[in-house]
């Protein structure tokens, strides 16, 4: 998900701005020829400590800010990306209004996120666990795509593309031992041909 954010909403693009990257992100491996800025926000100082500077003809800015109140003027920024960050602010609705604002005409903004209707919730749900409650990474938010869309749309994005990794998800001591060719082409099969068909695209995505 994040090679296929980079190519398709990063790499044309000449300042982007990263919402929730640093740390180990690769944002500046996506940046395209005609980048020439880099904009990096994030609350934590070890993110924007860490996170990995692009080539030398791109200036490279970390702003520690909340993506609620963006310290940037309004239509300066090509491109945005929110990695796996939407879920974890408090005002989802702001952020995404704050992008907005910022963007150029005709900029673009890429996000990735679970799914909390995929397929595999779901399952658990039937067993009787709630995985909003087992699930430690600290969200605010559990989106649906559906979700998603309408918090776009209401704050003004047009042209809204939703594209679903359709993982199976497996344990992860079955996924490490998926190794040979035939067997990950077989993998491949089952989560992005064979679960769609079953579930429908926006319930077995787990983006």
């Amino acid at each position: 998900m994040e090679r296929l954010l980079g190519t398709k909403v990063l790499h044309k693009a000449k300042k982007v701005l990263s919402i929730g990257g640093g740390g180990t992100s690769n944002t500046h491996s996506y940046l395209g020829a005609i980048a020439t800025h880099l904009f990096v926000l994030n609350p934590g100082w070890w993110d924007l400590k860490t996170a990995s500077a692009p080539a030398d003809s791109v200036t490279f800015t970390r702003i520690r800010a909340v993506a609620e109140n963006i310290p940037l003027v309004d239509g300066s920024i090509s491109a945005i990306e929110i990695p796996s960050t939407l879920d974890h602010v408090v005002d989802p609705t702001r952020v995404l209004s704050e992008c907005f604002r910022v963007l150029e005409d005709g900029g673009m903004i890429g996000i990735t996120l679970g799914n909390q209707n995929s397929w595999y919730r779901q399952i658990v749900r039937l067993i009787g666990v709630d995985p909003d409650k087992n699930h430690n990474h600290h969200h605010n938010h559990h989106f649906s795509i559906n979700k998603v869309e309408e918090l776009l749309r209401s704050s003004g994005f047009k042209n809204i593309e939703t594209i679903s990794s359709c993982f199976l998800r497996l344990p992860r001591f079955i996924e490490r031992r998926i190794s040979t060719h035939k067997a990950i082409r077989i993998y491949h099969f089952v989560s992005n041909t064979l679960m769609p068909r079953l579930f429908g695209r926006k319930t077995v995505a787990c983006f």
